[in-house]
């Protein structure tokens, strides 16, 4: 074994760079060594002598004065050009690595079972949600594998008198504007005839005439009888902005009328809207299901939100949560 010598150096000295290896070993610098060029990647570690010492490519100085190397790198000085010093997380070491490279797919040459798949190099159960793994900018859900507005009415902005229903700018008052003939008056954009003395039974003999219905007039429960238009063909209603169910889908024995803001199913609602029909009750109303609406259900809430029910069988409020 040769011995390594500087000058001036004890014996102390020589003893510790014996025991560091100062022989042949690839881990330590090479001596002596001619000046390496700009990013070869071989830096200074102190001198032998009258010679500089390098350390090789993808190594690091710790010890200029006994010259001594580790494997891996602190800065770009450490690797050649062609390569960069990538360190992980807060570590202040790395490796050298070429630039730009792409790394490796963790997946690759992984085989799995049939309904599984490889996500970050593990078998897992494939995922039928196609929204999983599917990120959205604030203000937006996926649906259906791609990002959507959780509001139609986001941004838009309307005259006075109106609201935003649906994306669109409608009148806070559908009557605003509807003159009806004498004995009739304006319901949900409708004109509509007014009797009182009757009862609520959703039935033929509610007390009401052939073309009328009985049905609540205010929230103080006081009951009027009410005709509507007439259904169209095959009881056809159009559902308007408020939605509208022929009235032979519920009571039989009267004359077949379109029951405007009222509903069986979605279908019979704008489109975009729910029908929300709230315990056992015939017939419901139509909502556009945004965050805050009243919903039974997941079904009842817009794309990306899910229906919060404190109590079975009670009625909830559409959430994004």
């Amino acid at each position: 074994m040769r011995m390594c010598f500087k000058a001036l150096c004890t014996t102390v000295l020589t003893l510790s760079l014996l025991a560091a290896g100062c022989g042949d070993d690839t881990s330590n610098p090479s001596k002596p060594s001619p000046t390496p060029s700009a990013r070869t990647g071989k830096t200074a570690c102190g001198t032998f002598g009258p010679d500089a010492v390098f350390c090789n490519n993808n190594q690091h100085c710790v010890d200029q004065v006994l010259n001594r190397c580790e494997d891996g790198c602190t800065s770009d000085e450490n690797c050649v050009e062609a390569q960069v010093c990538v360190k992980t997380g807060n570590a202040s070491v790395g490796a050298c690595q070429n630039k730009m490279s792409t790394p490796a797919d963790p997946c690759t040459q992984i085989t799995c079972d049939a309904g599984k798949v490889c996500r970050d190099g593990a078998c897992v159960v494939a995922s039928t949600d196609p929204c999983d793994g599917v990120t959205c900018d604030a203000g937006k859900v996926c649906s259906g594998g791609a990002c959507v507005t959780t509001d139609p009415c986001a941004g838009v902005s309307c005259d006075a008198g109106k609201v935003c229903s649906n994306g669109a700018c409608v009148a806070t008052d559908p009557c605003a504007g509807v003159s009806c003939d004498a004995g009739k008056v304006c319901r949900d954009g409708a004109c509509v005839t007014t009797s009182t003395s009757c009862q609520v039974t959703l039935t033929a003999q509610d007390g009401c005439g052939q073309d009328a219905i009985c049905l609540y007039a205010d929230e103080a429960g006081n009951t009027a009888c009410e005709s509507y238009p007439e259904c169209g063909a095959g009881g056809a209603c159009a559902p308007g902005l408020d939605g509208a169910v022929c009235s032979s889908e519920v009571i039989a024995g009267k004359t077949p009328m379109c029951l405007t803001g009222a509903c069986i199913t979605d279908a019979h609602c704008p489109a975009s809207n729910f029908c929300i029909k709230i315990a056992s009750d015939p017939v419901g109303y139509c909502d556009d299901g945004r965050i805050g609406s009243t919903c039974m259900d997941g079904g009842d809430c817009g794309a990306g939100l899910s229906c919060d029910v404190a109590f079975t069988g009670e009625p909830g409020f559409c959430t994004d949560f």
